[in-house]
């Protein structure tokens, strides 16, 4: 059976409540589109684009009780990934979080060790 995955763009911040982000963002649409070619079923969500905030978003993906969930992140946006990541897995401890994106790649090790 294959795994039920999630790909997810951090979520929107309270205090942005005014940014406009109209267009989404392509990795995660390059990396669904591979999973798909492959057969796999995966849901996008682009928190930003459809205007969910953190525990909206965190929510979501506990109550769909993903195996796979991953989320492209930059530095600013890595301690909400953090976040809603713990809840997750305090939540499904089955469930695999993959993190990727500018912050990941620029400090791989620092983020291994600070967001294990």
């Amino acid at each position: 059976m294959k795994p039920k995955i999630a790909l997810a763009i951090p979520p929107k911040q309270e205090i942005s409540r005014d940014q406009v982000y109209a267009a989404p963002q392509a990795g995660l649409g390059y990396i669904a589109g591979g999973l798909c070619k492959a057969d796999h079923k995966v849901k996008v969500y682009n928190s930003k684009f459809a205007n969910i905030y953190e525990k909206e978003l965190t929510q979501e993906l506990i109550d769909a009780k993903y195996d796979i969930v991953g989320f492209s992140a930059m530095t600013c946006e890595i301690t909400s990934v953090a976040r809603v990541a713990k809840n997750i897995k305090a939540a499904n401890k089955e469930c695999k979080i993959v993190v990727g994106g500018c912050h990941t790649n620029a400090i791989p090790e620092r983020s291994m060790q600070e967001f294990p």
